[in-house]
């Protein structure tokens, strides 16, 4: 039982961590994007 509670705690781990990459992937995203739009006018 203890190995199934510590497999599921690097599994949220794992969740989170993609979750964060993902607002970074946005943010960054985002950034260019206003890039663009700025060097078009």
């Amino acid at each position: 039982m203890r190995i199934y509670s510590t497999y599921k705690r690097k599994e949220n781990q794992v969740e989170l961590l993609c979750f964060q990459v993902g607002k970074l992937y946005n943010y960054v995203n985002q950034k260019i994007i206003v890039k663009n739009i700025i060097k078009q006018f």
